[in-house]
């Protein structure tokens, strides 16, 4: 089986009991909203988000869609308004606070 992100292992998430609901072409999932930091690259060295990244962590996906695949989960990537609640992604944020490109203009 999968692994799956375990809000209580991480010192900086706040499960917020936001619940959601997401219907796909090959199904749906539901679970909550959770807030935590999220980095690309090492922790330590990386790029992160500030710990109050939000983002869906999925808890139930009926069907076979997801049983079969060859990941653990999906970090959405696209606008934030075709997201979760239009909740903000984690690039944007990571550049927002120019944690890349710290003398970017645009």
């Amino acid at each position: 089986f999968h692994s799956k992100f375990d809000c209580s292992a991480s010192s900086t998430c706040t499960n917020t009991g936001e619940a959601f609901s997401i219907q796909y072409g090959s199904g749906s999932m539901t679970g909550t909203v959770v807030q935590d930091k999220v980095c690309f690259g090492n922790a330590g060295s990386g790029y992160c988000t500030s710990k109050n990244q939000s983002f869906a962590v999925a808890d139930n996906e009926p069907g076979m869609a997801f049983v079969a695949a060859k990941f653990d989960g999906i970090l959405g990537m696209g606008w934030d308004s075709i997201s979760v609640d239009n909740l903000p992604q984690p690039m944007d944020q990571i550049f927002n606070n120019k944690a890349i490109c710290p003398n970017a203009l645009f």
